[in-house]
């Protein structure tokens, strides 16, 4: 999984040179991008040219003037996140980030699930699936976890907490975990496929 630690950044409109009029990707969007390639590096998620699907969590602070009432239901998941960025800036800057790294272009992203939500640590976190099919069964196969279902769309619908799959809720208890076990095992870091914010 590719993690960017601090709060998410959309995309940014185009900027056209007022001097030269040439056209530019505003500074912000520009150095996110670039962390999200930086984690991508880091990470051992890597798609290549295969067909792939992306999951992509956007997890922002809850705002400091909340109560803490307030704040424990937006981290809890009872109160949603309808503020910017928007939900497809957020989209095209993680798949832009992460293009040429750890997929070859994002035309083969053939589909994405994408999430805004609250959490008491702000990150984007993309998980990406390369897609097969094995014995007339569709295989979405990432770095922690395999799913295999008739057709793309009941592949889909596991990733996003249906049968048998693994509600996205839950993911950051998941990676919590996966965490822990891998320290434990390698003597590996928390965070060690992860680049502290912007």
């Amino acid at each position: 999984m590719i993690v960017v630690y601090g709060e998410p950044v959309g995309k940014g409109r185009p900027r056209v040179s007022s001097r030269s009029g040439t056209v530019y990707t505003p500074k912000k969007t520009a150095v996110y991008e670039n962390a999200l390639g930086w984690a991508a590096k880091r990470s051992n998620t890597r798609v290549g040219g295969a067909p792939a699907v992306a999951v992509i969590r956007a997890y922002s602070a809850p705002p400091s003037s909340w109560s803490g009432k307030k704040k424990r239901e937006a981290v809890e998941g009872r109160l949603q996140k309808v503020t910017k960025p928007d939900i497809d800036n957020i989209i095209k800057s993680a798949l832009d980030g992460v293009q040429g790294i750890a997929f070859d272009d994002d035309r083969q992203i053939v589909a994405c699930i994408a999430v805004k939500a609250y959490s008491e640590e702000p990150r984007l976190e993309i998980e990406l699936l390369s897609l097969d099919v094995d014995a007339g069964m569709v295989v979405a196969a990432g770095e922690e976890r395999v799913v295999t279902a008739r057709t793309l769309n009941e592949v889909l619908a596991k990733l996003a907490g249906g049968t048998d799959g693994a509600r996205l809720a839950d993911c950051e208890e998941a990676r919590k975990l996966v965490e822990g076990v891998r320290a434990e095992e390698g003597g590996v870091s928390v965070g060690a496929t992860a680049v502290h914010g912007t």
